[in-house]
């Protein structure tokens, strides 16, 4: 979603953005309304979010959203849209539910001091094809997918499978609330195999496609 056409959120004070697009009939031109950096500062903060939290969600750092609030950088339009797409997004799904309501309660994950080959194990076991990986205290501190691991597989063979976790994991899967709209899981889901859901500091959940579908059924 890119217009923005007068809204009940404060989104009052806008700029137009000029676009050149090019299609079978030649060069015309087409103008959208954007929201100022101080709309974009105060849409966020009546969503409840944090420039940290957001950040983490768009995939951009917390720097980026702050030099975009204070006019400082001149943002690209696909960076604003996947800002308003998970500020002020609506989802296709006609469903009102909530992340926590599709989530799996039941969390597969394994720890970065386990081996490789336990990781294989709770892939294959489980039929899933990811798992959030969790240090000592129980804190997602990274991620690991099956295309990761068969990369990693074909470079190191067998003698792959006795390296710890902590080795080869990636980033951890992106976090939200339990009471996160759905149009925020479907924007996450399009960029992550998967994201964990958290309450009270807490790892109560995890969300992948397939738990989107099921609201399909």
């Amino acid at each position: 979603m890119i217009l923005i056409e007068g809204d009940n959120e404060g989104l009052k004070k806008e700029k137009l953005l000029t676009l050149m697009m090019k299609n079978t009939n030649g060069t015309q031109s087409r103008k959208f309304s954007l929201p100022t950096p101080p709309d974009m500062k105060e849409l966020r903060v009546a969503r409840g979010f944090t420039q940290s939290h957001l950040a983490d969600l768009c995939g951009f750092s917390q720097s980026l959203i702050a030099r975009i609030e204070n006019g400082s950088v001149n943002p690209r339009l696909e960076t604003v849209r996947d800002i308003l797409d998970m500020l002020y997004g609506e989802s296709n799904i006609p469903s009102e539910a909530l992340a926590k309501d599709i989530m799996t309660r039941s969390i597969i994950s394994i720890r970065v001091d386990q081996p490789v080959k336990a990781a294989i194990e709770l892939l294959h076991d489980h039929g899933i094809s990811q798992l959030p990986v969790l240090d000592e205290n129980n804190d997602v501190v990274g991620a690991i997918t099956e295309k990761k691991m068969v990369e990693f597989l074909s470079r190191n063979g067998s003698r792959g499978t006795s390296i710890p976790v902590k080795n080869i994991h990636g980033i951890p899967f992106p976090t939200i609330a339990g009471d996160a709209p759905i149009h925020q899981v479907e924007m996450l889901l399009k960029r992550n195999p998967a994201i964990v859901v958290k309450e009270d500091d807490q790892l109560v959940g995890i969300i992948t496609k397939s738990n989107l579908l099921s609201l399909y059924e």
